[in-house]
């Protein structure tokens, strides 16, 4: 899901097998087992490029066919942690 190529392919397959998409859930996601101060580039663009690009890049794919049926929805999953948040960890809040 982290690459527009990859979702590209993936929607094809679900044009093939079901005729497009009506209904996208926003469920992808990974927690940083890593407090901020000691978190790596490489594993912060992991966590955006899983939990956000993801998601930007399955809306792209399928808001298309959506908008030709003049329906469909698109559902965001997020975590409760942005309403405590957990100490240490503010790059996944």
């Amino acid at each position: 899901l982290s690459s527009a190529e990859d979702v590209a392919r993936l929607r094809e397959k679900v044009n093939e097998r079901f005729g497009g998409c009506d209904v996208l859930v926003h469920n992808a996601g990974i927690y940083p087992n890593t407090p901020v101060e000691e978190i790596t580039f490489d594993e912060w663009r992991k966590v955006l490029t899983i939990n956000l690009d993801s998601m930007f890049h399955l809306t792209k794919a399928f808001l298309p066919n959506m908008k030709s049926k003049a329906w469909g929805r698109i559902i965001a999953m997020s975590s409760t942690v942005f309403h405590s948040g957990i100490p240490g960890y503010c790059h996944y809040s």
